[in-house]
């Protein structure tokens, strides 16, 4: 279950990419540089024109839009880069609320992206523009580290970050992996509610939806509920 939306808008054959095959073995973190240009502004522009320029995924304060497939190259970081990497555009917002917001995406695609393919984000399969630029030459752009500093952010926060996101998407959440466990302790909390034995049935559902596939939460709310049951307190 992905935790963000996204949209795919894929470019025409042929428009800023070559169509040629990508194998990815890391993954480039970009910044835009168009300040409040959103995500589907930067992917329009990426439309309209020759750019001689791609990205696979722009991400903004409220949507991650994809427009290309993983499967094929992007014109993002010169040939060393592209050949190798996915690529992930961060839009330049000054405004903190919206900057959190495009980290939070930015963390969680970066994260979802290394579990999908095995990479090690502590290691440079995670990396900068401003890397790909230092290790080849091809190009001389250092974002996003400047993008970050400006919000008091560093590189080493941004992967410890994306290690951290990791751990939560190689865990299957109880809802997904077991839905009837799930359903019985949805069905318990509610119980306990109305016999007057909880209060924030609402929370503890949503606490419940982010138990992971090995917690035991919803067994025990069953057992309270049955012992409750067995007690004779009644349901208001």
């Amino acid at each position: 279950m992905s935790k963000y939306p996204i949209t795919q808008d894929f470019l025409p054959d042929g428009l800023n990419h070559s169509g040629a095959s990508l194998e990815p073995v890391g993954l480039t973190i970009h910044e835009t540089a168009t300040p409040n240009a959103s995500a589907e502004n930067e992917s329009a522009y990426f439309h309209n024109g020759d750019r001689s320029a791609s990205a696979h995924f722009f991400i903004d304060q409220d949507s991650i839009v994809q427009i290309l497939p993983e499967g094929l190259r992007a014109w993002h970081a010169g040939k060393q880069a592209n050949t190798r990497f996915l690529s992930i555009e961060m839009c330049h917002f000054d405004d903190e609320e919206r900057f959190a917001e495009v980290w939070a995406r930015t963390v969680w695609l970066a994260a979802d992206i290394c579990v999908r393919y095995g990479l090690n984000p502590e290691s440079d399969q995670l990396h900068t523009h401003a890397w790909v630029s230092e290790t080849w030459g091809e190009t001389d752009h250092t974002d996003p580290l400047s993008y970050f500093t400006a919000h008091g952010k560093t590189w080493a926060d941004f992967v410890v970050n994306v290690v951290n996101e990791m751990e939560e998407i190689s865990m299957a959440k109880l809802i997904d992996k077991h839905p009837n466990y799930y359903n019985y302790g949805v069905q318990a909390i509610n119980d306990l509610a109305a016999r007057g034995l909880l209060t924030g049935p609402a929370e503890h559902i949503e606490t419940l939806k982010k138990a992971d596939e090995n917690s035991m939460d919803w067994l025990s709310l069953v057992i309270n509920n049955r012992i409750a049951e067995k007690a004779g307190i009644k349901k208001a």
